[in-house]
């Protein structure tokens, strides 16, 4: 493999640890904000999946802010392995 390619799947790989790191951000606003009351619903130890379709309607503008974000990284991610056939 070239190395060209090899730094396209190096840039990818980032964008995705960007984009997860930034979700794990999101949750932990959201956590300490709007879903404060579902926080305190949960026991040291629980386990909740959460998904980007649970930050869609957010009144926390700050947590819109990040979802778009999110949002624009994922396209970016998916218009780079599509383009380059990663």
């Amino acid at each position: 493999m070239d190395t060209y390619k090899l730094r396209l799947l190096d840039a990818c790989s980032a964008v995705a640890k960007a984009r997860n790191e930034l979700f794990t951000a999101m949750i932990n606003v959201g956590m300490s904000g709007e879903f404060r009351e579902l926080d305190e619903l949960f026991e040291e130890g629980d386990f909740f999946q959460f998904e980007k379709s649970h930050f869609q309607d957010c009144k926390d503008i700050n947590l819109g802010m990040l979802m778009e974000l999110i949002e624009k990284l994922d396209e970016t991610h998916s218009k780079l392995v599509n383009l380059n056939a990663i």
